[in-house]
C-alpha cells in the first residue's frame, strides 16, 4: 500500500524568485521529503480515528519507504512489509481469501486493541468452551449456567472469505496533506537551506 504524493511544488518555488537549477533541484527534494514525513504523521492520526484501536506496532508500520533524491524527486509513503497484507483491507475493502477464520461476536471479550486475546494459542479458553456446529453455525461456543438453566452463547464464528469495507481514507489523507501544506513546506525547506548554506 504505497503512495507517491504529488503536488504543485514548482509553483510555490516560483514565488521565491529566480533560482539556479541546482538550488531548485535541492529545494524540490527537501520540500517533497518534508511533505512525506508530514503525511506520515497525519496518516497515523487518521489510523487512530478510523481503525478499531490500532496497536502501537500497527501505527509504527506507517513509514516513509523512500526519500526523494536529486535523481528521483519522488518520496514514497507506505507500510512495513509485515503490515501490508492485512492493512490493505480497511483501505481498499474487498474479500479476504481465507477459510474458517475466527470472527469475534458481541459475546467475546476483546483486548484493548479490539483483538481476540491469546489467539495464537487457540480460540478455545476454559473447560466450558468448545468448537461445534449448532443451528448451522460453526464456531467457539460457551456453556453457561447449571442443569436446567444451562445456556449456550456464540463467542467466535468461523467464516470463509470475510468481506471488509473501506474505512481508512489512506489516499485522501496523503493528498490533502500535500495540497494543504505545500505552501508551508516549500518556504520551510528554503529557510533550512539558506541557514545551512549561510546565505539569504
Amino acid at each position: 500500500m504505497k503512495i507517491e504524493v504529488r503536488t504543485n511544488i514548482k509553483k510555490e518555488i516560483k514565488k521565491l524568485g529566480k533560482l539556479n537549477r541546482g538550488l531548485k533541484k535541492e529545494l524540490i527534494v527537501n520540500s517533497v521529503n518534508n511533505l512525506a514525513f508530514r503525511a506520515q504523521k497525519f496518516e497515523k492520526i487518521a489510523a487512530r480515528k478510523h481503525l478499531d484501536r490500532p496497536t502501537k506496532q500497527t501505527l509504527n508500520s506507517i513509514v516513509v519507504k523512500k526519500r526523494a533524491k536529486v535523481k528521483s524527486e519522488n518520496a514514497i509513503l507506505g507500510f512495513r512489509p509485515w503490515a501490508e497484507e492485512f492493512i490493505k483491507y480497511p483501505i481498499l475493502g474487498g474479500v479476504r481469501p481465507v477459510q474458517d477464520t475466527g470472527v469475534p461476536t458481541w459475546n467475546k471479550k476483546l483486548n484493548r486493541h479490539g483483538n481476540i486475546a491469546g489467539r495464537k494459542s487457540g480460540l478455545v479458553k476454559g473447560k466450558n468452551q468448545f468448537i461445534k456446529t449448532i443451528n448451522g453455525i460453526t464456531g467457539v461456543w460457551e456453556s453457561r449456567g447449571r442443569a436446567n438453566n444451562k445456556k449456550l452463547r456464540l463467542l467466535v464464528k468461523f467464516v470463509d472469505n470475510p468481506r471488509y469495507e473501506s474505512i481508512f481514507p489512506w489516499f485522501r489523507v496523503a493528498n490533502k496533506v500535500a495540497r494543504t501544506f505545500v505552501s508551508v513546506d516549500v518556504p520551510r525547506a528554503w529557510n533550512y537551506m539558506t541557514r545551512k548554506k549561510g546565505f539569504k
